[in-house]
């Protein structure tokens, strides 16, 4: 492959404002940085890790120190790593989770219009204490509906549930419909419009009530498809690649480092068993006696 020419190679930045934003490089993770403490972090913290290392294999001599501290320093950065991991992992699973997401993971199929609100925040299911009577409502209101919004069918609705007519009639009373009878009520209509008024009421209450109710009684399931989401956010940030490869070029760094030292300890145990007291002069032999 043909390199370009000397001129037409970068060489790095030239300017003083370059060569600071390189430098800058290194700390986007913090893992190459070569400060040791970061803006932002305990220098504190750092030292007395320092002194932690010095105590559990006090160093000699300044290769031994140097080798010392290299370790310091890799730890540092190993630590540091794993706190804005643990920062950013905590940060994305509190993040909302979409309904569409918590519905795939928890294989949720059909749920009516309006139930996402409940999907992404279950705790809003528990606001409605009096499921029973919107139940019966509902049924009372399909009902009437099914009989076509006749004055027969708001007449049964009125003996069967009054509760129900009140409220039908109260939302007439409210658009400022006449419901001085029965024939008042089913005939009002909004100005223009074909479809009796008492119809849509009754409509756009079916439709309100429909998805509480189906949350209701989907709590558990909603709740088991927010917890298997919220594994598959975690499973997607632990399957992160870069800060994983960061890591173990650290740990190889440390273990390095960490056998060099050991090498180097043990080089200076053994020079230290050595025996280097002169050697004592030899004692003269005894002369033999005269006999």
């Amino acid at each position: 492959m043909n390199l370009p020419s000397k001129s037409r190679r970068s060489g790095g930045p030239k300017t003083a404002q370059g060569k600071l934003t390189a430098a800058k490089n290194s700390i986007k993770t913090g893992a190459y940085a070569k400060q040791e403490v970061l803006p932002g972090e305990d220098l504190q913290e750092f030292e007395e890790l320092k002194l932690c290392f010095i105590d559990d294999f006090k160093p000699q001599g300044i290769t031994e120190l140097a080798l010392v501290h290299e370790l310091v320093v890799l730890a540092w950065k190993k630590l540091r790593l794993e706190r804005v991991e643990f920062r950013l992992t905590q940060e994305r699973l509190r993040q909302r989770l979409a309904a569409s997401d918590i519905k795939t993971a928890g294989h949720i199929g059909y749920c009516p219009i309006g139930a996402d609100g409940f999907i992404t925040n279950p705790e809003l299911i528990k606001e409605y204490s009096d499921i029973k009577i919107l139940r019966e409502k509902r049924e009372y209101f399909e009902g009437f509906l099914e009989e076509g919004c006749t004055e027969a069918a708001l007449k049964s609705l009125q003996e069967d549930s009054p509760a129900t007519f009140k409220h039908l009639k109260q939302n007439l009373v409210d658009a400022d419909f006449d419901v001085s009878t029965l024939a008042l009520m089913v005939n009002a209509r909004w100005e223009g419009d074909e479809v009796a008024a008492i119809y849509k009421m009754a409509k756009y209450f079916i439709d309100q009530v429909t998805p509480i109710l189906w949350a209701y009684d989907h709590y558990d399931q909603i709740m088991r498809a927010r917890a298997q989401a919220l594994d598959h956010r975690l499973m997607d940030l632990l399957s992160i690649e870069r800060p994983k490869r960061v890591m173990d070029d650290l740990s190889r760094s440390f273990f390095k480092a960490l056998a060099e030292l050991r090498k180097q300890q043990e080089w200076r145990y053994r020079r230290d068993l050595i025996d280097l007291t002169p050697d004592a002069p030899e004692l003269a032999s005894p002369k033999p006696r005269k006999k």
